[in-house]
């Protein structure tokens, strides 16, 4: 994962990965008291599935003196977060909160029980529910910004592609894979976690150039950054961009149009341009 590696974790890159991955080490506590309980309960299944499958993890994927050379050797640091879809750790959680529950008989203990954990939720996620509340959800059926649908409008019936490619802003970039697959999308989603300092999918630098030219559009449309238009027109040249969207609150229309762009269009959020490239290809 981002900003962790064997060579300076050692044997604890592993858990130290799960921490990362959880966000927090109160789920490896909660795990633990879990375990005790299923072993208090005594219940056969819940032995199977709770216990022996977590031990043959730990004696395999998890197991630091194995997959520790493992992972350097087929260098997966920064996927390895991906093992961690195999605990059953929710499911688990929420077995040994039900069934120690139903094994309380006074109604005012399950109430203090459920209280406790309702809290404790709470306390562990107060960052994310945060950020749920200051989501806005759109109206419309798909789910979507209302100005993307109306972005992607324009570029259709500007476009004689079936399948323009076309470099989003952030949140539309984020959107259009799952509206309209038809847009073929200028920035690659780890290229883009990369650029927003997110390198938990991976790491990049100039050298590659596929990077490269992506990052010279975002530093425009996304950083909102007034680079050399002739570097902007050469990356929108050689990531093949037809259409280029940029919000209209960012002061860099005129480097985009002096990149050789030419609106086709706007919404009342953004501006679309048809790149030079496009012009060029225009079918």
């Amino acid at each position: 994962m981002g900003g962790l590696s064997v060579a300076e974790q050692g044997l604890c890159f592993i858990f130290d990965c799960f921490v990362k991955y959880q966000g927090t080490w109160t789920y490896v506590l909660l795990g633990m008291i879990a375990v005790l309980l299923t072993l208090l309960y005594r219940k056969k299944e819940a032995e199977f599935l709770f216990l022996w499958y977590p031990l043959v993890l730990l004696l395999t994927v998890f197991n630091p003196f194995l997959m520790n050379k493992v992972i350097v050797k087929m260098d997966f640091e920064s996927e390895f977060y991906r093992f961690f879809w195999l605990v059953p750790l929710p499911f688990f959680l929420a077995y040994a909160l039900v069934e120690t529950g139903s094994r309380l008989k006074k109604g005012w203990k399950r109430v203090a029980l459920i209280a406790a954990v309702g809290g404790l939720v709470l306390f562990c996620n107060q960052s994310s529910l945060k950020q749920i509340a200051t989501i806005s959800i759109p109206k419309n059926v798909y789910k979507v910004e209302d100005d993307l649908l109306t972005v992607a409008e324009l570029i259709h019936r500007d476009s004689t592609k079936e399948e323009p490619k076309v470099a989003l802003p952030l949140e539309y970039n984020l959107q259009a894979r799952q509206y309209d697959p038809s847009l073929r999308l200028t920035i690659e989603r780890n290229k883009m976690m990369f650029w927003l300092g997110i390198d938990t999918a991976g790491s990049y630098t100039d050298e590659n150039q596929s990077y490269r030219y992506q990052s010279d559009i975002m530093d425009v449309i996304y950083g909102g950054q007034n680079t050399e238009p002739s570097v902007l027109k050469k990356a929108l040249a050689k990531t093949r961009t037809d259409y280029l969207v940029a919000y209209k609150k960012n002061d860099v229309h005129e480097t985009i149009r002096e990149a050789g762009c030419q609106a086709v269009g706007e919404t009342p959020e953004a501006v679309v341009y048809l790149t030079s490239y496009g012009k060029k290809h225009k079918e």
